[in-house]
């Protein structure tokens, strides 16, 4: 008797964990998708602004934005990619804006090797380079200067994506909810179902630049993490 109540007890115990798991998964994917939506409303405003301005310009970026579409209709059902892969994705969108802002904006990444074979969540950079981008240009004097800065160290990987500018406490905390709301708060819930208490997500301005900040702590097997604050600020 006291041996089937344990082998029930575990068995209760396993579909637990096993129902919990399915529902994280589940959240996942859906937080996943609306990352996508968000972007085609952005670049199709941008494409139709260029249109009126420049159509060579605009069929430039045109031809930009189906490589970056290729790239997530490709990848449509991963949660997470390495960072390799991503930077590339990344890499897709800043030509997009390379195009519409042209001498306005200047972009630089230094990335340890070491680093670029890290999992981390699909189209994590996208959305931090967009948002860095649009505030950017409201604060900042030009051009604006965007800096991806990524070490690992001790298994520690080390996310800085910072802009010139000014964070607009106010003007975040009130405006843009479509960014704001979904764009920041999605990485957050991202890496909180991925990394529970295992990563920190911060964004603050220090000396005339805006830094968003992602700590993560990857074990030796697959990237959980072991810092023990987690903090989110969103834009």
């Amino acid at each position: 008797m006291i041996v089937k109540h344990f082998v029930d007890y575990q068995n209760q115990k396993k579909n637990f964990f096993k129902a919990t798991s399915l529902a994280n998964l589940a959240q996942l994917k859906l937080l996943r998708y609306q990352m996508n939506p968000h972007f085609l409303f952005n670049a199709h405003n941008s494409i139709r602004s260029m249109i009126l301005i420049d159509k060579e310009r605009a069929w430039q970026m045109i031809t930009e934005m189906s490589e970056f579409f290729r790239y997530t209709l490709l990848n449509f059902n991963k949660l997470e990619d390495t960072l390799s892969e991503e930077i590339g994705a990344v890499n897709n969108y800043l030509h997009i804006e390379k195009i519409r802002y042209r001498d306005s904006l200047e972009v630089s990444f230094q990335i340890d090797e070491a680093a670029r074979n890290c999992q981390v969540p699909s189209f994590l950079f996208q959305p931090l380079i967009e948002n860095a981008i649009k505030y950017g240009m409201r604060t900042s004097p030009m051009p604006l200067r965007v800096k991806v800065l990524i070490t690992i160290h001790d298994r520690l990987l080390s996310i800085d994506v910072s802009n010139t500018g000014r964070l607009l406490e106010k003007e975040y905390d009130g405006g843009d909810p479509e960014v704001h709301g979904t764009s920041l708060d999605n990485i957050r819930q991202r890496l909180e179902i991925m990394f529970k208490n295992r990563y920190e997500f911060h964004l603050h301005e220090e000396s005339g630049w805006v830094h968003a900040q992602i700590r993560i702590r990857y074990d030796q097997e697959r990237g959980a993490s072991t810092t023990s604050e987690t903090s989110a600020h969103r834009r």
